[in-house]
């Protein structure tokens, strides 16, 4: 049972799995799941193809205010490869640093994102496909890509060698903050998670063990591997799956111990104190439809972008394409943006 286990996630043929590497390996061309019913919440209308205004009428957000200026006189940091020990292994990642546009004798404050790769893939990999890095740089902000043990993140049940020796990434994800903050200038209150696949699954743990550095995740293709999440306080969520996604299946692998969309979304909603009215849409483009749910508290937002027709794979990346990709959102930007709304309540 275990080898046909591990046979299906290494599902990554070119023909359907446009960011296989990422989540798993190579394997046959695989015909996907039949199409999943539409989740409750996402939405069956088919409303203008709109960006997300920056919080719902029921929970509005208030605006943060500006970080401190960071102590002048500080080294520019540089951008490349970092390695920490933990646990008696030798932990690597890649740190990403912006342009320096400012004075450097008057730093400012930029927020961290921390991107996760999928089962099999690499920091490097991950980069290819979605050009997060890229993106998180473009807007002055800095980015790290981890690597993983074996290339896995323990998730709980997901994925590979990390989570069968119950590798501890969320310590490795907390001690990679506080040695960026070390070098560098990085708004406390602005730290981010985000993965693809297996990352994904890692950033819904870390949103859920870990508020306390992070203050908003974005999960791509990633599920729960987990049963209890019990952060203190609400975290704005960004979920974005295909429905076709024959990986991390949109209703769930139970076998494997890998939620449900359906799971994924009820438990943040009831942690984030969100209403049971019909989710609001508000985006649309192509078989992309965003929606979000209602009446979330503490200015959190928990919003799912559902591709009708993708399998897995990072929507808008470069080589998402193909029967089973996508181009109709681009998961990069619209997360960072999702990001940029949501600071750390009380972000000084």
């Amino acid at each position: 049972m275990r080898s046909s286990f591990l046979a299906a996630l290494w599902l990554a043929s070119a023909s359907w799995l446009s960011l296989a590497p990422l989540g798993c390996g190579r394997a046959k061309s695989v015909v996907p799941p039949p199409l999943p019913a539409t989740s409750a919440v996402a939405s069956a209308r088919e409303p203008a193809n709109v960006a997300p205004p920056a919080a719902s009428s029921s929970s509005p957000i208030v605006a943060a205010p500006p970080p401190p200026a960071c102590p002048p006189g500080r080294k520019p940091p540089v951008s490349g490869a970092r390695e920490i020990a933990l646990d008696g292994r030798t932990r690597t990642f890649l740190v990403d640093y912006p342009a320096r546009e400012a004075s450097l004798d008057e730093p400012k404050p930029a927020p961290l994102v921390l991107a996760f790769h999928g089962w099999g893939g690499s920091p490097d990999q991950l980069e290819r496909t979605t050009k997060i890095a890229a993106g998180i740089n473009a807007r002055g902000w800095i980015a790290v890509r981890p690597a993983g043990i074996d290339k896995s993140f323990n998730a709980g049940a997901c994925c590979g060698q990390a989570s069968k020796v119950a590798v501890d990434d969320v310590a490795f994800a907390r001690k990679i903050v506080a040695l960026v903050e070390e070098e560098a200038c990085v708004d406390k209150k602005r730290v981010f998670s985000t993965g693809f696949s297996n990352g994904g699954f890692l950033s819904h743990r870390l949103g859920c063990e870990a508020s306390d550095t992070f203050a908003a995740i974005a999960s791509v293709g990633g599920t729960f591997g987990f049963a209890a999440c019990a952060p203190p306080r609400p975290v704005p969520v960004l979920q974005v799956h295909g429905a076709r996604d024959a990986v991390v299946k949109w209703d769930g692998t139970p076998k494997s111990g890998w939620s449900s969309v359906a799971t994924v979304l009820s438990t943040w909603r009831k942690i984030d104190g969100c209403g049971d009215d019909e989710p609001t849409p508000i985006y649309a483009h192509g078989n992309v439809k965003c929606t979000r749910a209602s009446g979330c508290s503490a200015g959190s937002e928990l919003i799912l972008c559902r591709d009708a027709k993708a399998g897995h794979t990072w929507p808008g990346g470069p080589t998402s394409t193909g029967q089973w990709g996508s181009q109709d959102l681009d998961a990069t930007s619209y997360l960072l943006d999702f990001f940029a709304r949501h600071p750390m309540p009380g972000a000084t």
